[in-house]
């Protein structure tokens, strides 16, 4: 009948998804040995959680409040570009990622 013809959500493998992220970049900060800055979840308590911030101003906000509230890590740490299919994955390899949009939310995310 004339319900039968509702469209399918498209389900996307992970390789369609990850050609599809290909090239758009977002930052990170890495610290001296190009390991990303983890902060704890706080779901977990976990060191598992990375951030990402779609505008390099941003990411220069939570590298100077990764140097203030972690000196010794912060010592190296840079400012990195990474594409999302490289995030994505990252992302299968148990990292967990969060977009930071504002310096507020890097602020409370450096306060666990």
């Amino acid at each position: 009948g004339p319900h039968g013809a509702a469209a399918q959500p498209l389900a996307l493998g992970p390789d369609e998804v990850a050609r599809a992220l290909t090239g758009t970049p977002v930052f990170t900060v890495c610290n001296s040995s190009n390991e990303f800055v983890l902060v704890s979840d706080p779901a977990t308590g976990l060191r598992s959680l990375g951030l990402l911030c779609f505008r390099s101003e941003d990411a220069d906000a939570l590298l100077s409040h990764v140097r203030t509230r972690q000196p010794v890590l912060g010592k190296g740490a840079k400012v990195v570009p990474i594409t999302l299919d490289q995030v994505y994955m990252l992302k299968a390899e148990g990292i967990a990622f969060r977009f930071l949009p504002d310096p507020l939310q890097i602020k409370n995310a450096l306060q666990v």
